[in-house]
């Protein structure tokens, strides 16, 4: 991001189990309060009876596009560990 082009620092998706139409898991979503431990969001789903449904569990998945934006109290940048999917 130092190229001066704005762009999200957070991406989050839904990934739908394999039996699920991925049409039916649109969602909007805010962040409602961040703290020193805490990130909360909210996912408005446009149909959310289809959320983790009969077809199964369906994940999330949020994307830290810039570890450097999340400073803690003490200015130093929080470090995020990455996650790899098998």
């Amino acid at each position: 991001m130092s190229n001066g082009t704005i762009a999200p620092v957070l991406e989050i998706n839904v990934i739908p189990n394999s039996d699920q139409d991925p049409s039916l898991l649109e969602f909007t979503w805010e962040l409602i309060e961040m703290g020193k431990n805490l990130i909360k969001f909210q996912l408005t789903f446009e149909q959310a009876v289809y959320v983790s449904s009969a077809y199964g569990p369906d994940i999330i998945q949020v994307i830290f596009r810039d570890r450097y934006m999340f400073v803690g109290t003490n200015d130093l940048a929080i470090s995020l560990q990455e996650s790899h999917s098998p």
